[in-house]
C-alpha cells in the first residue's frame, strides 16, 4: 500500500509538531506533501526541511 500524503497546516504548531513527529515514526504510512508555517514563525521548518 502507498503511503498517505500529508499536507501539514500550521507546522510550527504544537499539533502541527506533534502530527510531523507521527509522520516520521510512521514512513510507510505517511508521506509529507507540504506544509505552512505562520510569517511569524521563528522555527522557519520549510526553509530547512528536504524530503524526497
Amino acid at each position: 500500500m502507498r503511503p498517505l500524503n500529508i499536507a501539514v497546516l500550521g507546522a510550527t504548531g504544537s499539533i502541527g509538531r506533534q502530527t510531523l513527529d507521527v509522520i516520521d515514526r510512521n514512513p510507510a504510512r505517511f508521506k509529507l506533501f507540504g506544509l505552512s508555517e505562520g510569517v511569524r514563525s521563528t522555527n522557519r521548518k520549510a526553509e530547512y526541511l528536504v524530503h524526497g
